[in-house]
């Protein structure tokens, strides 16, 4: 399911997600024509002007390394309470052949993890799914605070990420691992 900080593969365009009245883990479905490769959402609240917690979906058209990000909000709730989302912006994470710490960035899709890592408080940490191992982190809007090769370039597996506060002093960490793929 969707968590705060968490990840799942899903193949989307336009997102929708719901859960119902009794607490059950919400589903998200993917629909629509378009991309390929990895897609992954996290939440969290990246939206000041929004109450409610944000989706941030990775997505990918293919192996050429193009992956965007697109942002949802919450739009409607139904009498069963399954909710549905909109899009509220999408930008690219990472650009086919982009140069990161000196490699080509190669990956199909991203892992996405949201968290208080950015100065102003809550971003998206993208993680490559395949390919070179790099980490990006970006604010709401998609501007680019920090980017760095996590793993040794030949290691070619991409990188998981997550965000939580580890040692408790109240900063967020950004944890790393290798993405060996779904």
């Amino acid at each position: 399911g969707v968590r705060r900080g968490g990840e799942r593969e899903r193949r989307h365009d336009d997102l929708v997600a719901g859960a119902d009245a009794r607490g059950q883990e919400p589903e998200v479905r993917a629909r629509g024509a378009g991309v390929d490769g990895h897609a992954g959402p996290s939440a969290g609240d990246l939206l000041a002007a929004s109450p409610d917690d944000e989706i941030a979906v990775s997505q990918a058209s293919g192996t050429d390394g193009n992956v965007e990000v697109s942002v949802y909000s919450r739009v409607d709730i139904d009498p069963f309470g399954r909710i549905t989302w909109g899009r509220q912006t999408t930008f690219p994470v990472f650009a086919a052949n982009e140069i990161i710490d000196g490699f080509a960035v190669t990956t199909d899709g991203a892992t996405v993890a949201v968290g208080p890592v950015t100065p102003l408080g809550n971003g998206i940490v993208a993680g490559s799914a395949s390919g070179t191992p790099v980490v990006r982190v970006v604010d709401a809007t998609g501007l680019v605070v920090a980017d760095w090769l996590t793993y040794p370039p030949q290691t070619n597996g991409g990188t998981s990420v997550a965000v939580a506060n580890l040692d408790g002093v109240g900063n967020a960490e950004i944890v790393t691992v290798p993405y060996t793929g779904p």
